[in-house]
């Protein structure tokens, strides 16, 4: 499938969701090449599992670390969605 439908579906699927907080599993930190915001804040590729999104989420995070996040903006014309951490880590992890 087309990563720019992808990322239409996942914007669709969390724009009503503004906001809501999820657990989310850290794949990547920030990359070495820049992979920061466009302000210039280091951003980390997380996941959630229901809707199953991947997107990324302002801040340093440590891969496989489950964190709590939530979108702040859910794009479908522009294809994107904004994360923003939440809260402590769930407890478990």
């Amino acid at each position: 499938m087309d990563r720019a439908a992808i990322d239409t579906v996942e914007a669709a699927l969390l724009s009503h969701r503004v906001g809501t907080e999820f657990d989310a599993v850290v794949l990547a930190g920030p990359r070495q090449n820049g992979h920061t915001t466009k302000a210039g804040a280091a951003r980390s590729t997380i996941q959630i599992a229901e809707p199953a999104v991947t997107g990324y989420c302002v801040g340093n995070l440590q891969p496989g670390t489950v964190v709590r996040v939530k979108p702040v903006a859910a794009d479908i014309a522009r294809r994107t969605v904004q994360f923003v951490p939440a809260g402590p880590t769930p407890t478990g992890s």
